[in-house]
């Protein structure tokens, strides 16, 4: 710790590395007077999560093996993960990136050792991608080893409710009951604070009023063209003859307890977030908008979509779901539970699980898309517009009939009857469990596949495209007159594979033929497959499953990839440390600064087998006696065979894997490295090495900079001042009575935070870091750092390495 204090509370007695007083005023600008938000981490990097699935079906189950670079790898980009999927296993890893980094590198090479690669932009922290025989395919959001689409689909990424609004400046106050009606006017605001109040014979409502109070009775309200309705969090309403007649611009949000509500019908912006039951039907009108982030919303009949109705939550319809007038649209991304006939025209969108107890489903279009789950196992679904299913579908009868067109990208599963009539586009598994007729066209795609038990009638054209062979499986028999003469209709690219009966030659178009042998691999979508795998091309020498060129150790079975932390060949990344904890420090963060760098280890499954690190320490810049160690996320009895140089150790009497560098910080570096004109302590190296016993997989573990931790062991001091980054937990060696104390904020949930929310440590992905020099805040030498702090990280996240004018006064830095 040192004097140029980052936080309103400079006070002299609190520099406890034991340096001169120095007046804040004498070093530039400091964080005093900035507000630091308490959600914000301080983190320059955040885990993201890989998922990558494989849809080259060429190689049965297979190992592919997946590479992730840092960028281009034909332009500098360098490997940071690396391991192996198969069709129904995706390759999951989880690794610590820069904020600012926006795009990867993925690339898949197959066991003959051909490669697909791609960029794939990191557009959230989890990130999901499909990789065929040919390309990249994603990210895909949930859809695993899908073989080929019609087109490009997306998933709505999970929306968030707003929340509850303030109560605008100036409102007019309603705090008491009013048994004869009260007025809300026009271009006037409200807000009802009284709690246990009633307001009756309201009538109409044309103004903006806001409910803060508790068991609010409302009764006879009509909302009326312009007026809004706010029930804030907290607040508890019971309506009465409730009247949503608002001409489609009347707006009614709802973030408190409500009920009373009967037969709504929405003229206008309907909102909900909280758990609601209406009390018979629930109507959206023609141009009005229904919005639930409920978990709850029950409607105990009818729910009649003419509008726009969006469900982000869990919606129940005891009775009927209509979205058929004009072009409605009704979108998913929650929980359906639907308990009768439903009717969709316009747009239909489930991106989550819609699930149907009983009655007839008639979809007809324009436009219906399912990318999650549908289930309807006691229904018939009826299509005569445009559907795709790029999820998964279950249903007890299908019927495409009129103008209807299905398209299926994953998995459509019946329980009956299949009946095609019209146009049935299928990119990847149709199940039939009894008969099917195909009187309209059924077309497969690029190894798609149709099994069912009957082919009753093929009376259409069933045609094969693209450069895999696909399948029409018929597991019990097929119609005599299937395999009557009639002409060609059996044409293209797939098989006919029916064991009990030959067909008639002249149904084939000399392309498509009669067999049972091509080779389907299985995936997510089709978990049955068929046929025998061809075998790899390339040698295994240790068996692992791994083809030699890209194992990295081609001859040892219980080993197969490097993983590696960010920047590993130009030295890694860096943790800088005040040294003060319980007590804030002077945010030079050159107490101690150390590098670290991984290169973690695992096997073909993907699981690790050992954690190779190697660290630097750079600076000293305090009196305090520190020590310094690395907590890991594996329980202490899995680490094996550590090797280190001399005085590191595996730290005994902790749960978890706690590895200790150094004891003593004066002992390994004479001067401080702060102070320039001093002479220079030579750089520190450590470097170890322990193998995992039963370890984990790389999605659980991870590459990042685990639990990097200082403590004070000056006399007086000790093991338990021990001193992590925010959030991060503590050893068992922690004395946990100083949570709390001096200018610590632990107790309050946020771990080794002050009562400003300002940290002891911040990690850098970037090595070595270039820290202030002694007594020079890392305000003064970093000159956006307290915008980014401000900001909550929003604002200049490339403060440490930007080199532009306005970002660091480099003779501060030592």
């Amino acid at each position: 710790m040192k004097i140029k204090y980052f936080s309103i509370l400079a006070i002299a007695f609190l520099a406890a590395c034991k340096k001169d007083d120095v007046s804040v005023s004498d070093f530039g600008k400091s964080l005093s007077e900035v507000n630091i938000s308490a959600q914000f981490d301080w983190k320059t990097t955040h885990d993201v999560n890989f998922s990558i699935g494989v849809s080259d079906s060429r190689f049965a189950d297979k190992k592919h093996v997946i590479t992730i670079y840092s960028g281009d790898p034909g332009n500098g980009g360098q490997i940071i993960l690396k391991g192996s999927a198969t069709l129904v296993e995706p390759y999951n890893a989880k690794i610590a990136l820069p904020i600012t980094i926006a795009q990867v590198y993925v690339v898949k090479t197959a066991p003959d050792g051909s490669t697909v690669s791609g960029a794939v932009n990191l557009t959230s922290t989890n990130v999901s991608v499909a990789i065929s025989e040919n390309s990249v395919v994603g990210p895909v959001s949930g859809i695993k080893s899908v073989k080929s689409f019609a087109s490009g689909f997306s998933i709505l990424s999970a929306p968030v409710a707003e929340p509850s609004p303030a109560v605008p400046v100036g409102a007019i106050v309603v705090s008491s009951s009013y048994q004869n009606g009260y007025n809300f006017e026009a271009n006037k605001t409200y807000v009802i604070n009284g709690n246990n109040i009633e307001i009756n014979n309201i009538n109409e409502v044309r103004g903006a009023v806001y409910v803060t109070g508790t068991n609010v009775a409302l009764r006879g309200a009509k909302l009326l063209a312009g007026s809004e309705l706010y029930i804030l969090s907290g607040a508890s309403v019971n309506f009465q003859n409730f009247n949503y007649n608002g001409n489609g611009n009347a707006i009614f949000k709802i973030f408190g307890a409500v009920t009373g509500l009967d037969n709504l019908h929405v003229k206008g912006t309907f909102y909900n977030t909280k758990d609601l039951k209406i009390n018979g039907v629930l109507y959206v009108s023609e141009g009005s908008t229904a919005t639930n982030f409920g978990s709850t919303l029950e409607v105990t009949a009818n729910l009649d979509n003419a509008g726009t109705f969006n469900n982000h939550g869990i919606l129940t319809v005891r009775g009927n779901l209509n979205s058929n007038n004009n072009n409605p649209a009704f979108v998913n991304t929650g929980i359906v539970n639907l308990y009768d006939n439903s009717t969709y025209t316009g747009t239909f969108r489930n991106d989550n699980t819609f699930s149907v107890t009983r009655g007839e489903i008639n979809l007809n279009g324009p436009s219906m898309i399912n990318n999650g789950t549908l289930i309807a196992t006691n229904s018939k679904i009826n299509v005569s517009g445009t559907v795709s299913n790029n999820g998964s579908v279950t249903v007890r009868e299908l019927n495409n009939t009129g103008s209807g067109k299905i398209i299926n990208n994953c998995k459509w599963w019946v329980l009956t009857d299949f009946n095609n009539d019209s146009k049935f586009d299928n990119y990847s598994y149709l199940q039939v469990d009894n008969g099917s007729n195909l009187k309209g066209t059924f077309n497969l795609y690029n190894g798609a596949m149709l099994s069912t038990k009957y082919l009753w009638a093929a009376d259409g054209i069933i045609e094969g495209f693209g450069n895999d062979t696909s399948l029409v499986k018929v597991i019990t028999s097929s119609n005599e007159g299937v395999s009557a003469n009639g002409g060609v209709k059996f044409k293209g690219k797939f098989q006919y594979c029916d064991p009990s009966r030959t067909i008639n030659p002249s149904r084939f178009d000399g392309v498509a033929k009669q067999g049972c042998g091509v080779y389907i691999a299985k995936t997510s979508c089709n978990t049955v497959g068929n046929g025998t795998a061809p075998a790899p091309i390339k040698p295994d020498t240790d068996g692992d499953g791994i083809i030699d060129e890209e194992d990295d150790y081609p001859n040892d079975p219980t080993k197969a990839f490097k993983n590696y932390s960010l920047n590993y060949s130009t030295g890694g990344s860096s943790v800088a440390f005040e040294d003060s904890w319980p007590l804030k420090g002077d945010y030079d963060l050159n107490d101690i600064v150390i590098t670290y760098r991984y290169m973690i280890v695992t096997n073909a499954q993907n699981k690790v087998v050992q954690v190779n690190a190697d660290y630097k320490l750079l600076a000293t810049g305090g009196k305090f006696n520190n020590g310094a160690g690395i907590q890991f996320n594996l329980p202490a009895a899995s680490a094996k065979n550590f090797t280190g140089k001399a005085g590191t150790y595996l730290e005994s009497g902790q749960d978890s894997v706690v590895v200790i560098l150094f004891e003593d910080s004066r002992k390994e570096q004479q001067t401080w490295n702060t102070n320039p004109g001093e002479t220079v302590s030579p750089v520190v190296d450590y470097s170890i090495t322990f193998d995992v016993v039963n370890g984990p997989l790389l999605s659980a573990f991870g590459v990042s900079a685990y639990n990097p931790f200082i403590w004070n062991n000056t006399t007086g001091y000790g093991r338990g001042y021990e001193t992590h980054l925010l959030g991060k937990k503590a050893t068992n060696k922690v004395n946990s009575n100083l949570f709390g104390t001096g200018d610590d904020n632990s107790k309050s949930g946020r771990t080794y935070s002050t009562h400003d929310n300002l940290p002891w440590a911040l990690e850098i992905p970037t090595a070595p870091f270039k820290y202030p020099k002694e007594r020079v805040a890392i305000t003064d030498a970093y000159l956006k750092f307290a915008q980014w702090a401000a900001s909550s990280g929003t604002e200049y996240p490339n403060w440490y390495t930007n080199s532009a004018s306005g970002y660091v006064n480099n003779s501060l830095l030592y």
